[in-house]
């Protein structure tokens, strides 16, 4: 995988932005249907509780088919904001036909400076301007700020009760989304997207979000899929970039 697309992977915010092997199952359980809570003090409790977060861990699983490529992204990672640390190992397979060709990279940003491992190789180079403020946890909040927000039910996430919301977010943070997809190149055009977000109730953060996407880049149809949990909030990990990085 070209190394500017992996950085970018692990900064878009995943998405990042982006689970790997050992993603845990986080398939909604128990749901309840009948729920007395309002739309508008769940959202606003969410960005509350959301704009206070430094830490976490994310498990992201991202498909994304171009109709004669199809790409699938496993990403696991850990973020402390206030320390500026990040990693993130991504395992990616693109499909052409009956070709597939796989890798495995592992990103550390500390600061302003990643430090890419692939193939073997350990490549340097700078973050993105803005980086800090477009991690998973971001994204996701962006997607949810000024968005058309329903309650769908109660239902458990990983064991953790939590509000199914379905957001229909701001054309504009949906752009910008699609945009800053270092994967994608050209110009884009998104046709649809659908996001699901499971809030907490007792803390309001957000425990798992999907989203279903279809874009058109250069007149091609790209459609994407993205499930991420997070977990572990306000866990400050150490994250040390391994000697042979530097």
């Amino acid at each position: 995988m070209h190394r500017r697309t992996v950085a970018l992977v692990l900064l878009a915010g995943l998405v990042a932005l982006s689970g790997c092997a050992g993603l845990t199952d986080s398939s909604p359980t128990t749901t309840a249907s009948n729920v007395n809570a309002s739309a508008d003090d769940v959202q606003a409790d969410t960005l509350d509780a959301m704009a206070n977060v430094t830490a976490y861990e994310f498990d992201a699983d991202i498909d994304q088919d171009l109709g004669n490529i199809q790409t699938t992204l496993r990403l696991t990672g850990v973020v402390n904001k206030t320390a500026e640390r990040m990693y993130q190992r991504t395992d990616a397979t693109a499909t052409r036909g009956d070709q597939s060709n796989s890798a495995t990279t592992e990103t550390y940003v500390v600061g302003d400076t990643a430090y890419v491992h692939s193939q073997g190789v350990w490549q340097t180079q700078p973050t993105p301007e803005g980086a800090w403020t477009s991690t998973p946890t971001d994204r996701q909040v962006a997607f949810l700020t000024d968005a058309e927000v329903t309650v769908l039910n109660t239902t458990t996430v990983d064991g953790v009760e939590t509000y199914a919301l379905s957001v229909q977010p701001d054309p504009e943070s949906v752009t910008s989304y699609a945009e800053n997809r270092n994967s994608i190149d050209g110009d884009v055009s998104v046709e649809s997207v659908s996001v699901t977000q499971y809030v907490a109730v007792d803390t309001h953060r957000i425990q798992k979000a999907t989203l279903d996407m279809t874009l058109t880049i250069d007149g091609q149809t790209l459609e994407q899929t993205l499930t991420i949990t997070f977990s572990d909030y306000g866990t400050e990990t150490d994250i040390t970039v391994p000697d042979d990085a530097s």
